[in-house]
């Protein structure tokens, strides 16, 4: 096996997976393919009375071998030098309003977030909000899902 379709052709209902990696926990679940879709799968676990769902991530995440596929989370790429730089001269983190983000942490105002978004905006950098895949964390850089992160599930095809 080697591409989702495959994969998909392989785990047909009924079709028998274990469960052995979840988020860094070593498993041993039994879990049984109830219905298979373009966008994931159902697994029914024994003694469980509804099924799970398991949505697809993009083909960058998935790693798919002989004897069953990983899920991996979105990774992390540096910021460029263009980035930091809008970044650090966003409204909210220039000394002339030091002291209104001061008032705002403490009165609970936004006046600041909306001229940060807004310049964000300006600057073609619209990671505040996830846009194809991208997002930025602070102090890791931007999410992607074009860069495997850590693995989050693991499945054997039994």
């Amino acid at each position: 096996m080697k591409t989702l379709a495959d994969l998909k052709r392989k785990l047909t209902p009924g079709a028998k997976v274990k469960l052995i990696l979840r988020f860094g926990n070593k498993m041993d679940v039994i879990k049984t393919v109830s219905k298979i879709q373009t966008t994931g799968i159902y697994f029914q676990a024994e003694g469980q009375p509804k099924p799970s769902w398991l949505g697809l991530p993009t083909a960058s995440l998935l790693e798919i071998t002989d004897t069953g596929f990983s899920v991996f989370l979105p990774g992390y790429r540096p910021l460029t030098p263009k980035e930091k730089a809008i970044l650090e001269n966003a409204p909210s983190r220039r000394p002339e309003n030091a002291k209104q983000c001061e008032i705002e942490a403490l009165s609970d105002g936004s006046s600041l977030f909306w001229q940060d978004k807004k310049y964000y905006a300006d600057q073609k950098f619209p990671y505040y909000n996830t846009i194809a895949g991208e997002k930025y964390a602070y102090k890791k850089g931007i999410q992607t899902n074009k860069i495997k992160g850590e693995k989050s599930l693991e499945y054997i095809i039994i």
